[in-house]
């Protein structure tokens, strides 16, 4: 199991290189300390610690106090207070930051430890807690939107037969007229196709389909979503590498549903590489973590050498009718209703990207 990474913060350098040997002797790693608020703050975006330990009064311009809220609300790490300062004034201060715990100097490893441990926890809880509000919240918003478009969708469909039926009779009459007019008709076909493919996907997402579920080995679903790709993928130039766990992985899924979600990430993986590149598939076994409290994952990794997504779209990517490909017929529910069928799979679905360096996809799903 990885150690759990604190930051020190205490100007006075022979009490700071005490508390590190201290908390190494307890199990801890500790990847640096800080003399200074300002110094930090700055340790704390680098080095993204489990934990910070810190001394409230501080040479320099910048408190404990300040340090630690700029720490805490910009990067989301918890705080420790070490301190020889227990006064009410002080400790009113420090309040307002939201601290996890305090020590009192001078203490025992003992304490040092129990505050520490517990400190983690509650972190640790208070983020799943977060998460699962978070979750329950959209899951609310989903479900009213998908009883708004449930109805909207049945109300559009009516007049898109009709449109498509118009348009293919005046077709049909008037095949023999001038070339403008054959050219409009047509233009009024595909745009009524492209408003039904919009409506059908509102439909899907307005009425998710109940799980088939089956034991099936992550491996076999990446094969044969491969299989269909099989004649595109070399006109592309692009070539496909698999990394498959070396151990037998078992995931229990809707067999189709998954499908779709492995078929769409790797066609966005061929189309981010439009002059040819490499795709790499893993799939491995991966520990607890924040994502799902089981207490293993099935991991399946699906990375490209495209031209990546720029940070602003990135945080836009799974919502509804969200595309950069319109001129490609893109409609912007394929990354949403893949991340929905991760979801409805107690799973996860997790893009991180950087321009010109490609992009990652995960799939996250408990193992079965």
């Amino acid at each position: 199991m990885k150690k759990k990474q604190i930051l020190v913060v205490e100007d006075e350098r022979i009490v700071a290189e005490d508390i590190k040997m201290r908390l190494e002797k307890l199990g801890y790693a500790v990847p640096g300390i800080a003399f200074s608020g300002e110094e930090a703050v700055k340790k704390a975006e680098n080095m993204q610690p489990d934990l910070v330990l810190m001394d409230i009064v501080l040479e320099k311009k910048m408190s404990g106090i300040e340090a630690a809220s700029i720490i805490s609300s910009r990067f989301n790490i918890p705080i420790v207070y070490l301190t020889a300062y227990a006064d009410n004034k002080t400790l009113e201060r420090a309040k307002i930051t939201e601290p996890f715990g305090y020590i009192i100097k001078p203490f025992e490893d003992r304490e040092l430890h129990s505050i520490i441990e517990i400190a983690l926890y509650k972190h640790t809880m208070e983020r799943k807690l977060k998460k699962a509000q978070q979750e329950l919240i959209q899951s609310e918003k989903l479900a009213a939107l998908g009883r708004f478009s449930s109805g909207i969708a049945h109300e559009i469909k009516n007049p898109l037969g009709v449109i498509l039926g118009g348009s293919e009779f005046l077709e049909m009459k008037l095949s023999q007229t001038d070339a403008d007019i054959k050219t409009t008709i047509d233009k009024i076909k595909k745009s009524t196709l492209r408003a039904n493919t919009i409506v059908e996907g509102l439909l899907k997402f307005a009425r998710p389909s109940e799980l088939k579920t089956e034991r099936i080995k992550p491996n076999d679903l990446v094969n044969e979503t491969l299989s269909l790709l099989k004649y595109r993928v070399p006109l592309r130039n692009i070539k496909v590498e698999t990394h498959f766990a070396k151990e037998e992985l078992y995931i229990e899924v809707d067999k189709d549903q998954m499908l779709q979600v492995f078929f769409n990430l790797l066609m966005n993986a061929i189309e981010a590489m439009p002059k040819g590149g490499k795709i790499t598939i893993k799939t491995y076994k991966m520990a607890e973590s924040e994502f799902s409290l089981d207490k293993y994952l099935c991991v399946i990794e699906i990375m490209d050498t495209g031209e990546g997504i720029s940070k602003d779209n990135l945080r836009k990517l799974f919502e509804p009718f969200f595309t950069t490909k319109r001129d490609k017929k893109g409609i912007g529910l394929g990354l949403f209703m893949a991340k929905m069928i991760a979801n409805n799979h107690k799973g996860d679905l997790v893009i991180d990207s950087k321009q010109r360096k490609g992009t990652t996809a995960k799939i996250i799903l408990p193992l079965s």
